[in-house]
Order: C-alpha cells, then structure tokens, then sequence
C-alpha cells in the first residue's frame, strides 16, 4: 500500500502528482488548514483514491500509519525534519516501511530549518541534534526526495547522497490535468468587463502595507488570498477588498483559470511559493 500524508491543499495535488502512475493509494488529509474537513469530504467523492482518511492532527495520522503500515508499504511526506517526524520514521523503518519526502514549495530547497523555529532554546536544540540533517529529505531514516526542480536542489545541495525523483508531471501539468478533480473548487468567475486584477497573497499574518495598492477603478477587482494555515480571518481587514478567496482554494489553480484571459493582473505577496510554482508563466509578481 502507498500512504500520502497532506496536510495542506498544494500538498494533496502533489501527492495525486506521484499517485498518477501507482496503485494501491491511501490519502491521510490533516486537520491543519482553513476548511480541511470540507476539503476532506471533496476528496473522499473524487473516485480517485483507493481510501482517503481524515485526522485532527499529525499525531493521530501518524499513530494510524505506525499500526497500519507493513513490510514495503511506501509512505510520502512533506518533511522529515523534527524529533516528532524523527519518532515516526523510526516505527516505520522498524516494521518495513519505506519513507519519502515530496517537494511542497520553497522549503524544500532551504538548507537552514533549525531556524524555524522562534524560541532560541529549541532554535540551539534542533541545531546540534540535527546540523547534519538540516533540509527536507536529509533524515538517515527518508529514502529519497520527489522534485519538481532537480537540477536546482543538485546545486544547492551537491552532497545529497539519497535518491532524487522527478515527479510524473511537472507543477503546471498536472493541475491543469486535475483542475476539476474537485468539481467547483477553486472555480470562480470574474466579470469580463474587469480588465486589471489586484491579487494579495498573505502570510500567516495579514500585512497592512498591502492595502496600499489597492485600486478603486471602476474596472478593477481586488482579491485577497489568505494563507491555507490562516484558521481565523480577520473580517475588518479583508472588508478593504472585494473578492476573498478561501483560504483552501489553491492559488495555482485560481491562476490557470485565469490566465487565457487578457487582464492585467498583479500579484503582492510575501515570499510566497507560489512564485516559483508559477514561474514559467511570467506573472506579475510583487514582494511586499
């Protein structure tokens, strides 16, 4: 059996990415993002998954695997840094299972996680207990790494000394091979007399310098995206735009249903992954 672990929208469609050429899946979504469980039904309906379980938090997901998993079964992650990622690994490992992390954004390509963390204390804990294992897919427990870019993760880490795998699609192909795996996920119209689309991208906090570049002209919309880990909206601020997307609406897909028309469209964020993921259609990307 093959075990996929998501606990965020971009994270689901790359494990249907690998899943595309395998049989046998099981889906495990997390309770982690705005929404989930409403995602969580959707994709229990989608007729794509052999079984798709839902949990509260990682922990129960992971105790779920640690009893179900058997010699072979492939289990597929996002990360395999952190003593509680450590602790699962070793249960798999122990019982026959194999691990692999998958690519879900610009961290799996940062060589310095320990600084994730805010508390000093832990900061220095992570760092000499994992200096040597600092970056997703190092673990002396994960067998490999799936990437959408190789060549770059070669460069910036040359030493890497597990298996790389490139993912059966690239990122463009296969949302737009699944854009309506969700049926109206995702699927919202713009009127066509807008000819300009103001797109903010938030961070987990909303950034108030974002509201000034928001355009009151008669044929322009503002639209603002909060981060799918946001679990609380902040009505006051978001009143300032006009269309809010959901939080578990992948950014991705909102963009390809987009992008035939021929608006201009301007995209603020804050070191959004969506950046690299959108890379090869030349958007109009602003840093905040």
């Amino acid at each position: 059996m093959n075990y996929y672990i998501a606990t965020k929208p971009l994270q689901y469609y790359n494990c249907l990415n690998i899943a595309s050429n395998k049989t046998n899946n099981t889906i495990i979504i997390v309770n982690s993002f705005y929404n989930a469980i409403e995602f969580s039904r959707k994709v229990g309906k989608a007729n794509f998954w052999d079984r798709s379980v839902f949990f509260n938090n990682l922990k129960e997901a992971y105790d779920f695997l640690s009893k179900s998993i058997k010699k072979n079964d492939l289990i597929f992650v996002d990360s395999d840094y952190g003593l509680q990622n450590f602790i699962f690994q070793l249960k798999v490992v122990i019982k026959g299972g194999v691990i692999f992390v998958y690519e879900e954004g610009i961290g799996s390509y940062r060589d310095n996680l320990y600084t994730l963390h805010k508390n000093l204390f832990a900061r220095n804990i992570m760092k000499f207990f994992f200096r040597k294992f600092n970056h997703y897919g190092s673990s002396i427990l994960c067998s490999g790494i799936y990437l959408y870019r190789i060549n770059y993760h070669k460069e910036i880490f040359p030493n890497y000394r597990k298996k790389r795998f490139a993912f059966p699609n690239n990122l463009i192909e296969n949302l737009i091979d699944y854009r309506y795996h969700l049926s109206e996920y995702s699927n919202i119209q713009i009127d066509n007399k807008i000819n300009k689309i103001i797109i903010y991208l938030s961070s987990w906090k909303f950034n108030k310098s974002a509201l000034k570049y928001i355009s009151k002209s008669e044929n322009t919309i503002n639209i603002i995206k909060p981060h799918p880990h946001m679990l609380e909206i902040d009505e006051e601020f978001i009143e300032n735009f006009d269309i809010l997307l959901s939080p578990d609406i992948l950014f991705e897909l909102f963009i390809i249903n987009l992008f035939d028309s021929k608006r201009k469209i301007i995209i603020y964020h804050e070191g959004s992954s969506s950046v690299e993921n959108l890379e090869v259609l030349n958007l109009n990307f602003k840093k905040l």
